[in-house]
């Protein structure tokens, strides 16, 4: 299946639906920091990360508790609607941090322009070819040495296949399935495996891959 600048429109229109709508959204409180975000922090202070970029940054639960952690964090995301209501709750804070529109596969900064980069429930959003174009930004962006924080959905969950990410969803392309059911029906998710991260990772030594509170596959990866 092709991308089009119209598949592409559309998983942003989608993503402000759920960001409107933030108080019906089923599968975490996109508000609160991951909960492995501090153990993560631990590792960036431990080698010098200061510069940290949020990709996916939402209602920002992860890009607050850096700020708060002391890190010099900015945040994008593909929802107008959620760089607005970050930019709402930085003034309700009263911090000034910067918060813009933008895709993954396609990220506004300059080559090595981080640190360190986090991405949680970001980088499985889109068409087999926007995927491998957001793991080649995510390697350009980020220094040598620079340390990366992914989490990535896997068709298995709990020993079970992914209900509505897999089960009962239509796949529109490789590994690309699109929900029918729950708060994230019509967009696309690309099924991992611990495999494939590390193909897609191969500008990067893998420190660490674990699977988190909702069994999503966690890495700690460092640039090469």
């Amino acid at each position: 299946m092709l991308k089009t600048e119209q598949s592409v429109s559309a998983i942003s229109r989608d993503w402000d639906s759920i960001y409107r709508e933030e108080d019906v959204f089923d599968h975490y409180d996109m508000s609160l920091p991951h909960p492995d975000l501090a153990g993560v922090i631990e590792k960036f202070r431990a080698n010098e990360i200061r510069r940290v970029l949020d990709i996916g940054a939402g209602l920002g639960g992860n890009l607050f508790f850096m700020h708060e952690n002391g890190f010099d964090v900015r945040g994008i995301d593909a929802s107008a609607t959620a760089v607005m209501k970050l930019k709402e709750r930085s003034s309700a804070k009263n911090i000034n941090i910067p918060v813009e529109q933008g895709k993954f596969e396609r990220l506004p900064y300059p080559d090595r322009a981080f640190d360190g980069i986090i991405c949680v429930q970001t980088l499985a959003h889109g068409l087999t070819e926007d995927i491998k174009d957001g793991f080649g930004e995510l390697a350009r962006v980020i220094r040598p040495e620079g340390m990366l924080f992914i989490t990535l959905p896997g068709r298995i969950a709990k020993g079970k296949v992914r209900y509505c990410l897999v089960k009962t969803a239509n796949q529109i392309d490789d590994r690309v399935y699109l929900p029918t059911k729950g708060s994230e029906v019509g967009l696309p998710h690309y099924i991992f495996n611990s495999w494939l991260i590390k193909v897609h990772l191969y500008n990067f030594t893998i420190e660490n891959i674990w699977r988190d509170y909702l069994d999503y596959y966690s890495v700690l990866a460092r640039r090469k």
